[in-house]
């Protein structure tokens, strides 16, 4: 399977849709895994320090895998650490704060239980990285789906069994700090694979977690020890097109950003509990019943450079929203 070569389409205003500008980019390298076995990539991250030209990539059953870019166009693999090196878990995720590398690992697709954890991995040397330690449980029945570092904590998303927070304080020293399992009775009881907790965001000791069919949630985390839902928001009238699903979020301001898995963005007011929708941003009218193949079935987002929105979608494309 091939690392995705992705076109950006980037729009004049995330409000009007009457003018669309196409930016044309210049593809700078691309690197197609063998044909077999299947190989994905699920996560790649450039590394943040200057001068260290390299991408670590969560590579899921084939682990996590380096890649030199220091040659302009060419992107060469270095090292490959396969699962063995994570306990037989796959790689779903990856972080990285100064010469540290933090792998979530876990697969959270399959529908037989597996564990859920976190590696930190000595990237110094990129060509000779080292595992500092690593934290595995049992107790959640699929791998880490999102992870996010805040100070000396990482959380983490697993999919149908909620949140949990690690001390990494210590990062020879993982240690487990507490679990929440999210309210599966909102908006409705729960399907069997309705509510999957996905992307993650925190301000304020406040963290975002996007909940799959189970709508957004707001965890407050000031007592790490004892995280606590403290609001739940989903908007059921996107049901009539497509499906209240949501998958990432971002916060800028007063709003945040939200990608609906089954089609599209919604926009939310969050000055004030309760949040109001102001806008579902629908542009190419993906439906619940295609969701796979439409254009905008949208997934993970990062906020840019220049107020641009940067959006994972369809089946291996990437939007910019301005």
């Amino acid at each position: 399977m091939r690392i995705p070569i992705l076109l950006l389409l980037c729009f004049q205003s995330l409000f009007a849709t009457a003018q669309i500008d196409t930016v044309l980019l210049n593809v700078q390298a691309s690197h197609l895994f063998p044909s077999f076995p299947i190989k994905s990539s699920y996560t790649s991250l450039f590394d943040r320090r200057p001068g260290m030209d390299y991408i670590y990539s969560a590579n899921m059953e084939h682990g996590l895998g380096i890649y030199d870019i220091s040659q302009q166009g060419v992107i060469s693999p270095v090292i490959n650490l396969p699962v063995s090196t994570f306990n037989n878990l796959d790689v779903s995720t990856v972080e990285q704060k100064g010469n540290s590398l933090f792998v979530g690992i876990g697969d959270y697709q399959i529908t037989t239980n597996t564990s859920s954890g976190l590696a930190i991995l000595d990237i110094s040397n990129p060509l000779n990285p080292t595992i500092k330690d690593l934290w595995d449980s049992t107790l959640f029945g699929k791998g880490v789906s999102h992870l996010l570092l805040d100070g000396d904590y990482a959380y983490c998303s697993t999919m149908k069994d909620g949140i949990f927070i690690l001390n990494v304080a210590d990062e020879n020293n993982i240690f487990f700090v507490s679990y929440l399992q999210l309210d599966l009775n909102f908006p409705a009881p729960s399907s069997p694979n309705a509510h999957n907790a996905r992307g993650l965001k925190i301000r304020n000791n406040t963290l975002y977690v996007c909940y799959d069919r189970g709508g957004i949630r707001l965890v407050d985390v000031t007592n790490k020890t004892n995280p606590v839902e403290v609001y739940k928001y989903i908007n059921l009238s996107l049901n009539s097109q497509a499906g209240a699903a949501y998958n990432d979020v971002v916060l800028k301001g007063n709003h945040a950003y939200v990608s609906v898995d089954y089609c599209g963005l919604e926009v939310l007011d969050i000055s004030t509990i309760p949040f109001s929708s102001t806008q579902w941003y629908n542009h190419w009218g993906g439906n619940f019943f295609n969701w796979s193949g439409t254009e905008i079935h949208t997934n993970a987002m990062q906020l840019g450079n220049c107020d641009m929105l940067l959006v994972t979608a369809g089946q291996s494309d990437l939007f910019v929203l301005m």
